[in-house]
């Protein structure tokens, strides 16, 4: 499934509105006959891609936990994103190295 641009302002939130009142008629639909509609089917297909297990998240924790130190503590959020995104980043491409 592919990701939409976010859209701000008054048009997403029109998009937002547009897109549950959808899903309401097809989930009512879906109810009477079992049929899933075009709306109801890419929701359904974007909860199955969700990973069951947090392996992931606590992963991500713990290494903003290791950069998020006293003396680092003033970093914002998009700051201490991008920099576990080049930690990740530069051990994947250490390891891609040091196998070759």
């Amino acid at each position: 499934m592919a990701v939409q641009p976010t859209l701000s302002g008054s048009a997403g939130v029109n998009m937002e509105k547009t897109l549950a009142a959808a899903v309401r008629t097809e989930m009512v639909v879906f109810q009477s006959s079992g049929v899933r509609g075009r709306s109801l089917q890419q929701v359904y297909e974007y909860l199955l891609s969700i990973p069951p297990a947090s392996v992931e998240a606590e992963r991500s924790f713990s290494a903003a936990g290791q950069l998020s130190t006293k003396i680092r503590s003033r970093l914002s959020d998009a700051t201490l994103d991008k920099l576990c995104f080049l930690r990740s980043f530069f051990r994947s491409n250490s390891k891609k190295q040091s196998s070759n």
